[in-house]
């Protein structure tokens, strides 16, 4: 009995006392005081130390636990990427056989707010543009990229296209009944003015020309004598020329000589002594200048005295042929062909000078376009109208043609986004977050009993241990003390 009893005094008191050191950590929850002064021991040890406690679990949990260091590592491991690489995968093979529109996908991503988010999309995407193009380098940068990317490496096919135009333009051309009439209202009014044209012909026919035929009479004297012999040789000729001789000479001399020569006589005689005139070489100079002072005569004669003679049935006649030589002119393949062969090379030898216009041209154009004030709706309306198509087109549609091998490599691709995002910004953004002042913080702001009740479920078998280890303690003790009163009084 003198055994049982201390041991079973000394494991209660043990087990009160160790119990009792425990919730003292905890209790008093706040300060006690009796006549103004604190009681020692109040409050407990972790209400009292909470500011503290909580400072030192936030810098263990954000400098040690919970880093920067701690979160890239984790985050951009093979585990997490090769999850988020088969997630994305999965995903576009999903979108492969969707029906739903790119409308409700966006929808699905923002929810409610997918309408405003959108609009926002639009306004930006519509301000970006406008700015762009009022920025002067932009459009330089445009301009050379038009340049570069098109004209040149185009070029050649522009005026492929441009020759193909102008060859179908002239074949229209020349089978055009406008273009007849409008020909036929031109020759018209320019044979009317010459009917008011007072100028001698010298005057309305260039100088170049006039020189020319000058020219030309004084270098073929003996082609123009044979010809003038060649045309009293032709038997229609020669029958007008004595018919008119005659005439005149009947008309011009008295009776009395016709009785001895008749004017036929008279005109015989007077075409052989032509003829005769033109066999004598001796006299090609002699009708050189007299062809020449014709000419000279027929150069002073004015235009509207030549033209007023001629019947109206003659000039129609006149403008018709004209009209006809020019449609022949134009119908003609092989003038048809040279015009084209004209038109390539002016092309080809203008090129530097059609670009450099055609580039200034786009230039000013869009100076203009960024200086309009309508800029900005016209440009709203076309993003609108874009996005609207967008938005209503299917996924399948988008993803429809995108094969394994491509899905493959788009997931790689936001992989490698997603892991170069993790290395270079997540340390920043986890320093800005600064976990180790939220920990503190938000342990500052759990109730004492919140805390006290947190612990003692985390340590609850612990603080049980520590309580019966205290009774066995106690009880040890009292079995060493008798022991000790027994061996003292031996």
């Amino acid at each position: 009995m003198n055994f049982i009893i201390p041991i079973i005094v000394g494991a209660i008191i043990g087990y009160i006392t160790n119990w009792f050191a425990i919730k003292m950590l905890f209790r008093p929850r706040y300060k006690k005081e009796m006549f103004g002064i604190r009681i020692p021991f109040t409050p407990g040890l972790i209400p009292k130390e909470k500011e503290r406690i909580a400072k030192s679990i936030g810098e263990t949990v954000g400098v040690h636990l919970l880093s920067s260091e701690v979160f890239t590592e984790v985050l951009s491991g093979e585990k997490v990427s090769g999850q988020l690489q088969n997630w994305i995968k999965s995903k576009l093979n999903r979108l492969r056989n969707s029906d739903k529109t790119v409308s409700d996908l966006i929808a699905e991503l923002f929810g409610k707010n997918h309408d405003t988010i959108i609009k926002g999309i639009e306004h930006k995407v519509a301000g970006f543009i406008c700015s762009q193009l009022s920025n002067e380098n932009t459009v330089d940068k445009l301009i050379d990229f038009i340049e570069d990317r098109f004209y040149d490496k185009y070029k050649d096919e522009f005026q492929a296209i441009v020759t193909e135009k102008i060859e179908l333009l002239i074949r229209q051309l020349s089978t055009s009944q406008e273009i007849k009439k409008g020909l036929e209202t031109v020759i018209n009014s320019k044979i009317k003015a010459l009917e008011f044209d007072k100028r001698a012909l010298d005057k309305a026919i260039p100088g170049e020309i006039i020189d020319t035929i000058n020219i030309y009479i004084s270098s073929h004297k003996k082609e123009i004598t044979n010809a003038l012999k060649q045309m009293l040789e032709d038997p229609f000729v020669r029958i007008k020329l004595k018919a008119s001789i005659a005439e005149i000479v009947s008309q011009n001399t008295s009776k009395i000589v016709t009785v001895f020569m008749s004017p036929e006589n008279i005109a015989q005689k007077v075409i052989s002594s032509m003829e005769a005139y033109f066999d004598n070489s001796e006299n090609d100079d002699s009708i050189l200048l007299i062809i020449t002072t014709l000419v000279d005569k027929l150069l002073e004669t004015k235009v509207s005295d030549i033209f007023v003679g001629i019947e109206p049935e003659n000039k129609k006649h006149v403008s018709l042929q004209i009209l006809n030589s020019l449609d022949d002119f134009i119908s003609n393949n092989e003038t048809q062909n040279k015009m084209i062969d004209v038109v390539n090379k002016k092309i080809v030898l203008s090129e530097k000078d059609i670009k450099e216009s055609l580039m200034n041209f786009l230039k000013n154009k869009l100076n203009d376009l960024a200086n309009n004030s309508a800029l900005n709706e016209d440009v709203s309306v076309i993003v609108h109208e874009v996005i609207e198509i967008i938005k209503n087109t299917s996924l399948s549609f988008v993803f429809g043609n995108v094969d394994e091998n491509t899905i493959s490599n788009i997931a790689t691709t936001l992989k490698d986004i997603y892991n170069n995002f993790i290395k270079s910004k997540l340390p920043q953004a986890i320093e800005a977050l600064d976990i180790s002042k939220v920990v503190e913080e938000k342990i500052n702001s759990f109730d004492v009993a919140f805390v006290e009740e947190i612990i003692v479920e985390i340590a609850n078998k612990e603080l049980r241990a520590i309580t019966w280890l205290g009774a066995l303690l106690g009880g040890i003790m009292g079995v060493i003390s008798p022991l000790l009163q027994l061996f003292i009084s031996v």
